[in-house]
């Protein structure tokens, strides 16, 4: 979770870390003025309370809100490719790893690894918000059309996936 915060008067150095008070902004927008000298407009919507959020400035009057910690789920993928499989493997593996990313809002990453050490082995590291973005991965045309193609390649599979993601 971010804070959506512009810096109003004062900026901090580039670098350094502060909190940020947080006005109630009703539908105009509002300036908070702490004792600091700190002035704040932001868009972000709350009832009538004011939160201590954190926030980390970047040069002149530039700011880019500290991530929160956010709920992900993981998901590993390990392909054993049977003998002679991976040259017919791989390009498939590669266009369903890009669709997933194009064509998914909820894939944050989707990575495939591959080692010379262990030529018949494919493993994947994929990123999404939650287990229904997962799951909804799993019912795209694009990941249907993969796993019915690479059926009669692949000798083993093991999927795990994860449930907390630090970063």
């Amino acid at each position: 979770m971010t804070c959506n915060v512009a810096v109003g008067l004062f900026t901090p150095p580039v670098g350094s870390n502060a909190l940020c008070r947080v006005p109630d902004l009703g539908r105009r927008g509002a300036i908070d003025r702490p004792e600091n000298g700190l002035a704040l407009r932001s868009r972000h919507r709350s009832p009538a309370r004011r939160h201590l959020l954190p926030h980390r400035f970047h040069g002149y009057g530039a700011s880019v809100p500290v991530r929160r910690k956010q709920e992900m789920f993981a998901v590993t993928v390990l392909f054993q490719i049977k003998e002679g499989q991976m040259d017919a493997f791989m390009p498939l593996m590669i266009d369903n790893a890009q669709a997933s990313m194009r064509l998914e809002p909820g894939c944050r990453q989707f990575d495939v690894c591959c080692d010379a050490a262990r030529p018949h082995d494919v493993f994947l590291y994929e990123i999404y918000d939650d287990e229904a973005a997962f799951k909804a991965h799993l019912q795209t045309a694009h990941f249907l059309s993969f796993d019915a193609a690479v059926a009669d390649m692949i000798r083993e599979k093991t999927v795990r996936t994860y449930l907390q993601v630090a970063q």
